[in-house]
């Protein structure tokens, strides 16, 4: 399993936009410093699996595209 926000997010049961309004926001949420750093293990183990060729190129640039920015 490719490791992504929106399965991080199924796990914590919260949307994606919680995830990222937190990661953003850390001198109003306790979380804030968690989540982003949740989110850069996601963006890391994605980017160690296209370095890897576990990951297609092409599924790692749609990643990258639509969670990392």
């Amino acid at each position: 399993m490719i490791p992504t926000i929106t399965a991080l997010c199924l796990w914590l049961g919260c949307s994606n936009d919680t995830i990222y309004t937190y990661a953003k926001n850390k001198q109003m949420y306790e979380y804030g410093d968690i989540l982003q750093n949740a989110i850069n293990v996601c963006k890391l183990c994605n980017e160690n699996g296209a370095i890897e060729g576990g990951i297609s190129p092409q599924v790692f640039a749609l990643l990258a595209s639509n969670y990392y920015g």
